[in-house]
């Protein structure tokens, strides 16, 4: 008796999408995050700004990149198989920081309540300029 039986492969369903991530400067962004969009799989990019990472296949993958300091930016394949690779260019993003200025309170004012917490702070106070 032969007994047949039909297992699927699942290496037709595995995208591999793999690529590169620079800057404006066409210089390699290091440890950029590369996620892929409404799933737990993402990856990081190496010192040369490469990276891989394996997917199910689906009709439409939002590939998502991010890194510190720079916008982040979004790639949309449809109906990917196989392998894809993308390069993708990040562009630097400015934040503007608010300035404090820290002073020295007098010994007769030398503490106050901070109204969010009330607690205690001891010999600075810092204004927002």
């Amino acid at each position: 008796m032969v007994l047949c039986v039909a297992v699927p492969t699942m290496a037709q369903n595995i995208v591999k999408i793999s690529g590169r991530v620079i800057d404006a400067d066409n210089q390699p962004v290091e440890l950029a995050i590369v996620r892929i969009a409404g799933t737990t799989t993402g990856t990081s990019t190496n010192l040369e700004g490469k990276y891989e990472l394996k997917v199910a296949s689906a009709d439409t993958v939002k590939v998502i990149y991010s890194c510190l300091g720079y916008r982040e930016e979004e790639r949309i394949l449809r109906n990917p198989s196989g392998e894809v690779r993308l390069e993708v260019q990040l562009q630097k993003k400015i934040i503007q920081l608010t300035r404090y200025c820290c002073y020295r309170v007098p010994p007769s004012t030398r503490y106050y309540a901070n109204h969010r917490s009330q607690r205690l702070s001891f010999g600075t106070r810092c204004v927002r300029r």
